[in-house]
């Protein structure tokens, strides 16, 4: 699976709103398979691996596989 976990400027349901850089830093410090792919952010569920998390001029973009 793979897309954008998030896009600069949109206006999400929380009514926030995410900006360019705002994960360059933690993607600096923190290795890809150190990032956990979670069922609706829940610690508990975890569902895959992320392969690759790159932030680019559009958003976060993600690349993982899911595991059953």
């Amino acid at each position: 699976m793979e897309g954008y976990a998030s896009l600069f400027g949109e206006i999400y349901q929380a009514r926030d709103m995410v900006m360019p850089g705002a994960f360059s830093a933690s993607l600096k410090l923190r290795p890809v398979r150190r990032v956990p792919m979670l069922l609706q952010h829940d610690p508990s569920e975890p569902i895959g691996v992320w392969l690759e998390l790159t932030e680019d001029v559009r958003g976060l973009y993600a690349r993982g596989r899911l595991i059953p």
